[in-house]
């Protein structure tokens, strides 16, 4: 035992044995003890140098596995991200409704009448015109919604739970969708708020009770979603004329990047300056100018496809048989443009199960197939994705 401890304390005594134990440590676990660090410092030089790089390196080490953990854990929350969204698209659902039978689908089935006869004509005379411009329902397309209404109501195929799954009902603003949603839809989802007036409330005579009518889920206005401009009959009324005609729908939130009084596609004289082009402009023609600022979008704020200049319209419809049209049509790329918009819509809306009250030409662009008045069709959106990527439609991501 004595001369165990003799040993050692001549082990120690010599400078440098003292120097190799912390050495040999920091070479298998990387970093000298605290309390020796101080002791190579002073003993070596080159040892300090070594052991500076060491920490320096350790340092860089740590960081970069910081970064790396950083960069990973942040690419998982995305491919999570990505995957909920996947999975959230995989599950949604499309309740597809073409509108009701209209006076213009009667005129267009007339002998002389039809798309492409020889001196077609969609100009009428002004007693008649509203029923044609942004066309109204006939008496069989109202009794189609009634049907409608009466088919949700049913438990025939399951009809009736599909009409409960729906969150959202988004409609073309024509007027032609939003009666048929009127009629069709809006009795599935309508609730009745009582409220007192002011007056009734303070001790008034007067306690007539005012009705406001609400719906269960939203019912949305969606111009995206609105028939390609053929014709008059596709040519709309601004938002101020229709949310008065149909209250229970909402027609603020999607109407962002379009021109509320025309929303629809317009063709634009080439003379126009741009501030004239700002006062013709739907959503622009109710600016404010305070303090010599315009509070409200530009030009630039609305969508391309909303509306071209007159020098770049080329006509596409039929003209080489005396046929005269009453507006300027949409082309085949501008439709195209607003389809693809209207499909990314779709795809990022959170909701599971959306009712899309629209046209022919939409809902064939959506499921590559026609629709007869009032038709209705679930769809899941994987269904309306594979038909979108294999039309080359949309670029697959």
């Amino acid at each position: 035992m004595i001369i165990f401890v003799l040993v050692a304390i001549k082990f120690w005594a010599n400078p440098i044995n003292i120097l190799i134990i912390p050495t040999a440590h920091a070479f298998f676990v990387k970093r000298p003890p605290l309390l020796l660090q101080n002791k190579i410092y002073h003993h070596s030089s080159f040892l300090s140098e070594k052991y500076l790089a060491y920490k320096q390196k350790h340092k860089r080490y740590h960081h970069n596995a910081s970064m790396k953990m950083s960069v990973s854990a942040s690419n998982e929350i995305n491919s999570i991200n990505d995957d909920s969204s996947e999975l959230k698209n995989k599950n949604k659902r499309l309740i597809l409704i073409r509108h009701g039978q209209t006076f213009m689908n009667e005129y267009l089935a007339t002998k002389g009448s039809q798309w492409g006869d020889k001196e077609f004509t969609d100009v009428f005379d002004e007693s008649i015109q509203d029923i044609y411009q942004d066309s109204l329902l006939s008496e069989k397309g109202l009794k189609q919604a009634e049907n409608l209404y009466d088919l949700f109501k049913s438990d025939n195929n399951g009809w009736r739970n599909i009409i409960r799954d729906i969150e959202l009902v988004a409609i073309s603003p024509l007027r032609r969708t939003l009666q048929t949603a009127k009629i069709g839809l809006l009795p599935h989802f309508s609730t009745v708020k009582k409220s007192l007036p002011k007056e009734a409330n303070e001790g008034s005579n007067d306690c007539n009770e005012k009705k406001k009518s609400s719906t269960s889920v939203p019912f949305v206005a969606l111009p995206l979603a609105s028939e390609r401009v053929y014709l008059i009959s596709d040519i709309g009324k601004s938002t101020e004329v229709l949310s008065k005609q149909f209250p229970f729908v909402e027609f603020d939130s999607e109407f962002d990047k379009f021109d509320k009084d025309k929303w629809w596609f317009t063709v634009k004289d080439d003379n126009l300056s741009s501030f004239e082009e700002v006062e013709l402009s739907s959503s622009l023609s109710q600016i404010s100018i305070t303090n010599s600022k315009i509070d409200s979008p530009t030009p630039l704020d609305i969508y391309s496809f909303n509306s071209m200049r007159r020098k770049d319209y080329e006509e596409w419809r039929p003209s080489d048989g005396g046929q005269e049209y009453a507006c300027l049509g949409e082309p085949d790329h501008v439709f195209e443009d607003r389809m693809q918009s209207l499909y990314r819509w779709i795809e990022s809306r959170e909701e599971s199960v959306i009712c899309l009250v629209c046209h022919y030409g939409v809902l064939h662009w959506l499921v590559g197939d026609g629709f007869l008045n009032c038709e209705v069709r679930d769809v899941s959106f994987e269904k309306i994705k594979a038909n979108v990527l294999s039309s080359k439609k949309i670029p697959s991501s």
